[in-house]
């Protein structure tokens, strides 16, 4: 009896993996591969002209090392946090400063990624804006990373 309940769920295991097999090649996409659209802003619009390319790489290089700072300084802040969390009596009054520093930073990193979305479109042509919206506004899915694309694409990219 073991023995028959043994092949069966190994017959059972293979059925189910060629059916996941199955439905995995039939739901690749058809497009080009990543390698060859690029990545970020460039997946989305390939046709970005090359001085159109430089001067996006010349923002994402102005606003990483601000960013980075804020990023350093922000997880400075959390350690802090934890440290007086875990003392044996927590000072309220420390905690509550570095919770008001961190909103501060956070709110800081939030413009200035705005601040790098505003500038990127402002070097985008009319149609390049409307394919973003376009992108934004066809986003499907209720999960949590494709409500986050969807809010990228709709503030830029």
């Amino acid at each position: 009896m073991s023995r028959r309940f043994a092949v069966l769920v190994l017959v059972g295991a293979l059925v189910v993996t060629l059916a996941g097999t199955v439905a995995a090649a039939a739901a690749t996409p058809t497009e080009a591969p990543v390698a060859e659209r690029g990545r970020g802003i460039r997946a989305v619009l390939p046709d970005l002209t090359a001085e159109q390319l430089e001067a996006i790489k010349g923002i994402e290089q102005e606003y990483f090392a601000h960013g980075l700072e804020l990023r350093i300084a922000r997880f400075t802040k959390q350690f802090e946090l934890r440290q007086l969390r875990l003392a044996l009596e927590p000072d309220e009054a420390a905690m509550t400063a570095v919770r008001a520093e961190l909103q501060r930073l956070s709110g800081e990193m939030r413009e200035l990624g705005r601040e790098k979305r505003e500038a990127v479109r402002a070097i985008l042509t009319d149609e390049q804006l409307a394919r973003l919206q376009e992108l934004a506004e066809a986003r499907p899915g209720p999960c949590r990373v494709c409500r986050r694309v969807r809010r990228r694409a709709a503030r830029g990219f």
